[in-house]
């Protein structure tokens, strides 16, 4: 008996099956949340301190570059089907989320003392605003205390400590308009009776919210990430059924027995006068 043989053309694994939108997005992510202290960056920055800020982005830019590094090795393990490239991928990843998550376990316990270097720093601001100077500090407090309507840290007495207002309190402590501000700078009963720190505290708490969503969304990504990678690497790459479109690729496949005596398979170019795909057919040699 003849044996019967599969004439035919594989080709590779589809790339776009493997998902390389997952580190994409997460790279979206962590640039929206870069985007989002951006906004804060600014006269907050003058009232709260640098060094809050510039650890936050010591942190984003070390987390931007690494994520940026995984996604470009999980892209190229997809496309070029690299099992090695998508277990590293994963592995990194996962180690990545676990940082992530002792990190916001740590902000979450340690958040009493990030009050606390909030007060410092607004009180270190209060004694610096010179009334004379156009500095950012003093754009600072005017722009805080003008937008949440409030004077000083806790109360408007907060401002008797600066000694270059001379007991005074600025301008834009005042809650009149036209001429009677100045009978605001030296008389508390016209000013805000609020301070400004709990106003500045719920501000950074609002927007810290939003960047909280982010890092959840982050972190549902980088954890779908994970599977999608530990998935596409047990995946045998290389065998596609009929209708699934790529680029085209010839390769010798090993003979298989179908368990039929003296009946095996074998693939073969179908039309080998042309590069045409084809798929498995049958025929008599």
């Amino acid at each position: 008996m003849e044996p019967v043989v599969c004439a035919g053309r594989w080709n590779r694994w589809n790339a776009e099956k493997s998902h390389p939108e997952i580190p994409e997005l997460t790279y979206g992510g962590v640039e929206t949340i870069r985007g989002t202290l951006d906004g804060l960056n600014g006269w907050l920055e003058s009232l709260l301190g640098t060094q809050l800020f510039l650890s936050a982005a010591y942190i984003l830019i070390v987390t931007g570059a690494v994520v940026v590094l995984l996604a470009f090795l999980g892209c190229c393990g997809a496309i070029k089907e690299v099992k090695c490239m998508l277990l590293t991928y994963s592995t990194l990843l996962f180690l990545l989320f676990v940082v992530l998550l002792v990190a916001g376990i740590l902000g979450y316990v340690f958040r009493g003392r990030v009050e606390e270097s909030i007060d410092g720093a607004m009180k270190k601001a209060l004694m610096e605003y010179d009334d004379e100077k156009a500095d950012p500090i003093k754009i600072a407090w005017d722009d805080a205390q003008r937008k949440f309507k409030c004077c000083g840290i806790d109360k408007a007495e907060d401002w008797k400590l600066n000694d270059k207002l001379k007991g005074r309190f600025p301008s834009s402590c005042c809650r009149v308009e036209g001429n009677d501000k100045l009978k605001c700078e030296d008389n508390e009963s016209y000013t805000w009776s609020e301070g400004c720190k709990n106003k500045l505290e719920t501000y950074v708490q609002d927007h810290g919210t939003v960047i909280g969503g982010v890092g959840i969304g982050i972190a549902v990504l980088t954890l779908l990430g994970i599977v999608f990678g530990c998935a596409l690497s047990k995946k045998p790459f290389g065998i596609r059924s009929p209708g699934e479109s790529g680029p085209d690729k010839e390769a010798t496949v090993p003979l298989i027995n179908v368990g039929i005596p003296k009946i095996t398979w074998r693939c073969v170019p179908l039309h080998p006068s042309d590069h045409r795909p084809s798929y498995m057919s049958l025929e008599h040699l």
